[in-house]
């Protein structure tokens, strides 16, 4: 499989093409798919161009996504960063109310294991990162169910 990552936590600062709005992401998508990809990461941001978890945001970037690359599973970061308490970025979580195909989940992250939970509970495959040899012992030790997409 090939997924193609459109953004990350790269901002224009970084290089001005970083698709941000959910139309440059759209555009993007539908270019990575054109050259191969099975799959799509984003980004989702707010009017402020930082990323978000806030279901608005979620939304708009994952409908104009499905909209150029209908078929194509998308998955979203939840990475700690962006909201980094706890208890508001699962929060934010449980408000999504139809969503990605997908989430990653930063296991070397705490929490993780909860996002995780929270994300099969709503029907969201988790997409483990694994970014060091810890991370994967809390992801073996989580043993939460699976979702294939």
């Amino acid at each position: 499989m090939i997924k193609a990552c459109l953004n990350g936590d790269r901002t224009r600062a970084d290089h001005p093409g970083v698709p941000i709005t959910p139309t440059e992401l759209a555009h993007s998508a539908a270019a990575a798919v054109r050259a191969g990809a099975d799959a799509l990461h984003i980004h989702p941001r707010g009017a402020d161009e930082r990323e978000s978890l806030h279901w608005p945001d979620i939304d708009a970037a994952v409908s104009a996504v499905r909209a150029a690359c209908p078929g194509v599973p998308i998955g979203v970061s939840t990475r700690e960063p962006i909201v980094p308490d706890l208890t508001e970025r699962l929060r934010l979580i449980a408000g999504w109310h139809r969503g990605p195909d997908f989430a990653s989940v930063n296991f070397h992250e705490p929490g993780a294991a909860e996002v995780a939970d929270l994300l099969i509970s709503r029907g969201i495959a988790v997409e483990a990162g694994l970014f060091t040899p810890e991370a994967a012992v809390t992801y073996l030790a989580w043993s939460g169910p699976t979702l294939r997409i």
